[in-house]
């Protein structure tokens, strides 16, 4: 009986994608998740992983005129071995996605993708989990041995649709997006290391925009994100330069973006302090250097431990459409430094410092 169940087994897990079987399974996940689910080919190798292709899952049937597929997954792939099986290391070794499409839409009754998404009713009526204290949260996610070695994803496009009358009013479509994280022991928990590009070999982000309320536009991106977590800690730094663009034709912008963050975590205090360096957009028109300290206690308030920033007001106004913001300044430029301020709350004598040096000349405005 049991070699006839395991050779049944082995016959079933090579004919997933025979039309007899496909058409039952995904009746079957259809009844149980709500979920219409297509794909083209499924590969089980159970010492060592499963490997699908042309995955699909639907847009719920009411916008489906706007983006017929809430996801769209050329090729997936999930590794692991009899080891790893066996509690040695990951249990995972790798999981890759590739040619991965993601559609969100919604309409003018507010109506959107996950909105209508079926769910079941124990899942309706569960009440949400208290959110973990800010401080202990890396540590609570790290704090095992790693459950994946590796991800890797490539080829990524995200649309953003908004619908009106069954059409397409706003569409916003991003593409060439990627990212790979990798996960390593240290110490008693483990380590990610996240990365997207480089500063050498950015990625090249395409942005497009259309739809009947909007004029169209398109953007080209260079991007890269690098991100390092342990217990304790986390850093990272973004960079965003733009390549070319049409949003705003007049406006000449190379580096868009970069910052560099970090932050520790501090569980015994119940603290986490949030630093940013080095931190500046639009060509430097505006700088930021701030430490911010966040406490875990109900109703604390973020303080800025030290902070300082300049902006280049007339720069940033050359930058802005003269439609969307009507004024011009021949000099214009903030410089402002805080310490140990408490957001949201009034500035009371002898506690906090917040300084303001605002120059103005020649300003032109048009009404």
């Amino acid at each position: 009986t049991v070699v006839a169940a395991a050779a049944l087994s082995a016959v079933l897990l090579h004919e997933l994608d025979a039309p007899w079987l496909k058409s039952r399974l995904l009746s079957v996940l259809r009844a149980r998740a709500g979920l219409e689910v297509d794909y083209r080919t499924v590969r089980v190798r159970p010492l060592s992983g499963i490997a699908i292709e042309g995955l699909v899952v639907r847009n719920p049937p009411p916008l489906r005129d706007l983006a017929p597929e809430l996801v769209r997954v050329g090729r997936l792939e999930v590794t692991w071995s009899p080891a790893s099986l066996l509690g040695r290391g990951s249990r995972v070794h790798r999981i890759v996605l590739d040619d991965v499409a993601v559609a969100y839409a919604s309409d003018e009754q507010g109506r959107s993708s996950l909105d209508l998404v079926p769910r079941r009713a124990d899942e309706a009526r569960a009440p949400s989990p208290a959110p973990p204290r800010l401080s202990r949260l890396i540590d609570g996610l790290l704090s095992s041995s790693p459950p994946i070695g590796r991800v890797e994803l490539s080829r990524l496009a995200v649309t953003l649709v908004r619908g009106s009358g069954g059409r397409a009013a706003d569409r916003l479509v991003i593409r060439g997006l990627s990212l790979r994280a990798d996960a390593s022991p240290a110490g008693a928990g483990f380590r990610v290391r996240l990365a997207a590009g480089a500063a050498g070999a950015p990625l090249q982000v395409s942005i497009d925009r259309d739809g009947s309320d909007v004029r169209p536009a398109s953007g080209l991106l260079e991007a890269s994100l690098a991100a390092d977590a342990s217990p304790g800690r986390a850093q990272a730094s973004v960079d965003l330069r733009v390549a070319a663009q049409t949003f705003a034709p007049a406006a000449a912008v190379g580096e868009l973006l970069h910052l560099e963050a970090s932050a520790l975590f501090d569980s015994a205090r119940g603290r986490t302090e949030l630093s940013l360096a080095n931190t500046r957009a639009a060509d430097g028109a505006a700088t930021l250097a701030a430490v911010i300290e966040l406490g875990d206690a109900a109703g604390a308030v973020p303080v800025v431990r030290e902070a300082r920033g300049d902006v280049d007001l007339a720069r940033l106004l050359r930058l802005v459409p003269a439609d969307l913001v009507p004024a011009r300044l021949a000099r214009g430029a903030l410089r402002w430094r805080a310490e140990d301020l408490e957001l949201g709350a009034p500035l009371a004598a002898g506690r906090g410092l917040l300084e303001l040096d605002l120059e103005l000349g020649d300003a032109q405005a048009s009404l």
